[in-house]
């Protein structure tokens, strides 16, 4: 990578991580600045985010997802490996957001946003990176399982986690709060026969109210459970 020497004056001052073009103070005129930006990007000094935002240094996954997510956390899949409850290794980025959606490329990975509205929050930080909670991250994935791997590596991350008697707390809280019923009678069948305690199982299927019939394609067997108002079977 060879610079010309105003490549190189700009880019010693430019701070690490992520910036926005309007916050630089370099005396450059704006037209000038934003073309030497645009040389260091196209030349793998700087990577650029979205319009105006630039990132430099080592980009880490998270930092990089979270830089463009407008508040969102780090969470689904990428929740799980975090918190060493996945072994696979993912190439690609979940954040969670209130309301935006997409795929962003980075070098040597991807980001995915993906919106979850009402339920937008259970956030922890750690190291300036905000991840969702052990128990929000398990929430979110029954919310979306597809993104946590399946119900079965779901389950079988859960299984792993062994979580406290106040994070079965705090899951039961978000569970209650959703408006989604159909959520909560999923979420109860599958976890019938897991490891959630029989408190939590009993105050889950009272907060169902009158049950819609729900479908649920996971389970070894065919069958109707009548507690939870789901059918269910025949993907194991």
């Amino acid at each position: 990578m060879r610079l010309t020497v105003s490549e190189q004056k700009l880019l010693e001052t430019l701070p690490n991580g992520s910036f926005f073009t309007g916050e630089l103070r370099t005396g450059y005129k704006k037209r000038y600045l934003a073309e030497l930006l645009c040389r260091l990007a196209k030349k793998g000094a700087l990577i650029r985010l979205k319009n105006g935002q630039y990132f430099k240094g080592r980009m880490d996954p998270f930092t990089a997802g979270m830089g463009l997510s407008d508040g969102g956390y780090v969470g689904f899949a990428s929740a799980l490996k975090h918190y060493g409850l996945l072994d696979e290794e993912l190439s690609r980025v979940f954040i969670a957001t209130e309301n935006k959606r997409g795929i962003k490329d980075f070098p040597g990975f991807d980001a995915e946003f993906v919106p979850i509205g009402e339920d937008f929050y259970g956030v922890t930080e750690e190291k300036g990176v905000r991840y969702s909670t052990r128990a929000k991250t398990f929430f979110d994935c029954f919310k979306k399982p597809a993104i946590a791997g399946g119900y079965g590596k779901l389950l079988e991350a859960l299984r792993r986690a062994n979580l406290a008697k106040t994070e079965w707390e705090e899951l039961l809280y978000y569970l209650q709060q959703t408006k989604s019923g159909s959520l909560r009678q999923r979420t109860g069948l599958l976890l019938e026969g897991q490891q959630a305690p029989g408190w939590f199982l009993k105050k889950l299927c009272a907060s169902l109210g009158r049950k819609s019939v729900v479908i649920l394609a996971y389970g070894k067997t065919k069958g109707f459970s009548k507690k939870w108002g789901v059918y269910h079977g025949s993907n194991s």
